[in-house]
């Protein structure tokens, strides 16, 4: 069966998430909590992933945690507080140019 690229570029960009971030440490009865800021269509697929058992499925317990905007999801994931930050590109942008050391491993969205 043929799947849609639009699929395989999720999966890919999830894969490389997961595969990029600080995951090594995480043992299956660990919590990896998932930043993000507002309520919008970009964080839909996170969301599928865990009510389908996606991130269960491979022993990793992941939470999806909702904070008031991207800047305090940007000091969480500087703190320490949370491995994974679900940024817009321009939130990781003003991130660095602050003296974040972080990067943008993959964006869902196609266009800006």
């Amino acid at each position: 069966m043929w799947l849609p690229f639009r699929f395989w570029k999720l999966c890919v960009s999830l894969a490389l998430v997961l595969h990029l971030s600080n995951l090594a440490s995480v043992r299956g009865e660990d919590t990896v909590l998932m930043a993000y800021g507002g309520h919008n269509e970009t964080i839909g697929p996170y969301w599928v992933a865990i009510d389908r058992g996606l991130y269960q499925k491979h022993g990793i317990d992941a939470r999806l945690l909702q904070v008031r905007n991207a800047q305090i999801s940007l000091a969480a994931l500087v703190s320490g507080e949370v491995p994974i930050f679900l940024p817009s590109i321009a939130n990781v942008l003003s991130g660095v140019s602050a003296g974040a050391k972080i990067a943008c491993a993959a964006f869902p969205i196609k266009g800006v």
